[in-house]
């Protein structure tokens, strides 16, 4: 709730830099413009409803620094969809245990939905926006009562502990180096950083693999660590 609490302390004040700082705190605003462009994009609003906003027409006030928004976790590959319904046809949730849970072998094929072949798909880059939101529908195809799971590796060069900054449409899990840290149920759209998880970094390689939950409509996920030298993602 910080944003909503420097935005009801702007209007309070009528001090433009919590109008800054109340910007710069929205995960969503980080994901997609630098601190320069946020600053500009507040000020040009600012500007155009300056019969409304009377209190804020003084000169900008200079801002303080905040800190660098996350990295987008890039190198993903994906697989899916799984069936994942019952015999009722209703959604399953997170809780059926599929082979990619017991182990990551990129190389290997499985039964999907409907019965089809599937395998473990390299998503490129450029495949991926600035926003760094992974769009299952785009990369796997449109399917509902489904379950998908997706996989990188963190680089780190030493032991330390990162933020993992999660947004999923719908429920989605996380696991560390083969172990469980997170799991959600949930039936939502995605936005990012809907939720925290703290990851303990071991020195080296690290594999992260999420499972993505997939009722009806959109399908994806966000995922983001905190700006941390000596970590790289998609190795």
């Amino acid at each position: 709730i910080n944003p909503q609490i420097l935005a009801v302390e702007a209007a309070l004040t009528g001090r433009r830099d919590l109008v800054y700082q109340a910007a710069m705190m929205d995960p969503h605003t980080a994901a997609e413009l630098p601190i320069d462009s946020i600053r500009a994009m507040c000020d040009d609003l600012i500007r155009a409803h300056g019969k409304m906003l009377p209190a804020y027409k003084a000169a900008p006030v200079k801002p303080v620094k905040m800190p660098a928004p996350p990295d987008n976790l890039a190198g993903w590959h994906v697989a899916g969809p799984f069936e994942n319904a019952g015999p009722e046809k209703q959604c399953l949730g997170l809780g059926q245990v599929l082979p990619p849970e017991t182990g990551v072998d990129l190389k290997a094929a499985y039964k999907g939905k409907g019965g089809k072949r599937i395998g473990w798909l390299r998503v490129k880059r450029d495949a991926i926006p600035s926003s760094g939101f992974v769009n299952l529908v785009r990369l796997l195809g449109p399917a509902e009562t489904a379950v998908a799971y997706a996989r990188t590796v963190i680089v780190s060069n030493g032991r330390r502990r990162v933020r993992l900054l999660l947004g999923s449409d719908d429920g989605i899990a996380a696991w560390l180096n083969g172990k469980e840290i997170f799991r959600l149920e949930a039936a939502r759209g995605a936005s990012p950083a809907q939720n925290t998880v703290v990851l303990p970094l071991r020195k080296g390689r690290n594999e992260l693999l999420l499972k993505v939950d997939q009722k009806n409509g959109g399908w994806g996920f966000y995922a983001q660590i905190s700006r941390t030298s000596g970590v790289r993602s998609g190795r």
